[in-house]
This record gives C-alpha cells, sequence and structure tokens, in this order.
C-alpha cells in the first residue's frame, strides 16, 4: 500500500480461491480470519473472492462470509456458466458482483476473428462467431454491446475490463443507457466502490508502464 499511496484498500481480494483451497480460507488461522484482522485495523473495507473455480466459489459465497465475488471469462455473451450457480448465490448474500474480461480476450474488438479462431471445440467456435455476427448488427460498437450485456443484469455491480486506459471505459459508459450512474449507486451494495478501486489499479499500472 505503500507503494501505492494509499492508507487502505477498498477491496482485498482471495485471487483465484482454487488455489489456497476451502480449508486455507476457511480454517480458523486462514486467509479469511487474517483478511478480517486486516479490515479491522481499517487496512481494507471489503473482503472478496475470485477464481474460475465456479464450485468452489459457490461455496464460499454461500457462507456469506465474503462482500464481493469476482468472475473472468464466465459471463459474457456466448458465455453464462456464471449465472447457473455463482450469480444467484451471491446476489442472495447481497455480495458485490464483478465481471472481469466481459471483452473474453478479444472476442468482442477488432481482433474479433483472431480470438474466434483460438476456441477449440467446432460448435463453440460457430456459436460464438454467430453471436458476435448479432452483437456487429445491433447499434453502437462490438465492445459497447458486450458492456452492454452484461450490465444489464441487474446484480452485476460493475466489471473489470482489462482495458489499457481509462478512456476506453468512458466510451462504453455512454453506450449504457437507462443503466446511469445514479441506478447504480441506488441498486448496488458495493459497486461504485469497486469501480473506484479497479480504476485507481489502472491509473497506477499504467503509471509504471509509461
Amino acid at each position: 500500500m505503500k507503494r501505492l499511496k494509499i492508507s487502505k484498500l477498498t477491496v482485498a481480494q482471495i485471487h483465484e480461491v482454487n488455489i489456497p483451497g476451502w480449508q486455507q480460507i476457511m480454517h480458523p488461522n486462514g486467509a479469511l480470519a487474517g483478511l478480517r484482522q486486516a479490515q479491522q485495523k481499517g487496512l481494507c473495507d471489503f473482503v472478496g473472492i475470485t477464481a474460475r473455480a465456479i464450485p468452489l466459489l459457490v461455496q464460499l459465497a454461500a457462507t456469506g462470509e465474503f462482500d464481493t465475488v469476482l468472475v473472468y471469462h464466465d459471463y459474457h455473451p456466448s458465455c453464462l456458466k456464471a449465472t447457473e450457480s455463482v450469480i444467484p448465490v451471491a446476489a442472495n448474500q447481497q455480495m458485490g458482483i464483478v465481471l472481469a474480461t466481459v471483452l473474453a480476450g478479444g472476442l468482442y474488438t477488432e481482433q474479433h476473428q483472431q480470438a474466434i479462431a483460438k476456441i477449440d471445440d467446432p460448435k463453440e467456435r460457430q456459436r460464438a462467431a454467430e453471436i458476435v455476427e448479432r452483437l456487429k448488427a445491433e447499434p453502437h460498437t462490438l465492445p459497447q454491446n458486450a458492456f452492454r450485456f452484461a450490465l444489464a443484469d441487474e446484480r452485476v455491480s460493475t466489471v473489470s475490463s482489462g482495458a489499457v486506459s481509462v478512456s476506453p471505459m468512458g466510451r462504453s459508459g455512454k453506450s449504457l443507457g437507462d443503466r446511469t450512474i445514479d441506478a447504480l449507486k441506488a441498486n448496488l451494495k458495493v459497486g461504485l466502490d469497486i469501480w473506484n478501486h479497479y480504476l485507481y489499479q489502472y491509473d497506477f499500472l499504467l503509471s509504471l508502464l509509461l
């Protein structure tokens, strides 16, 4: 935090929960207990979890011990895996829900043909290509339509885009229609705090790269 020049984190996340596993996270002396101590000391406001290990995410979210959950690659126009279990459970626990990699590794960008070619399963590749074509036919840009799809789900607090700068986020934000910032403030638990946290991270990382 000294390098970030901040006194505390908005969200402290246990990343890739499948690596430490349930025992190391939920043990009385485990990761969750340590983060709760950090929270009590004022070092972070919220405690979250992230992974693609959806079954474990569901188990952890169901405990009610976590404030946020971040899923990536598993919720975008061509993939709804996260909606089958983890999103409903997290919403029921009133957790902040963050969707990362909404653009699915370039699938909803100008590089969509290259991204489609990397999909191994022929049926999934064809399905993704058809969805991309449908999105291209809609108003707004392909990335904007991917963001609109994600944020149309009112259970979703915010997105972590992986953008290399804040400006594309602004352009995408202009396309969200009725899903305004005021609506987000009214309906979401910690979405704006998380959003600001990720924007700060992007700014900090850019400052290291430039």
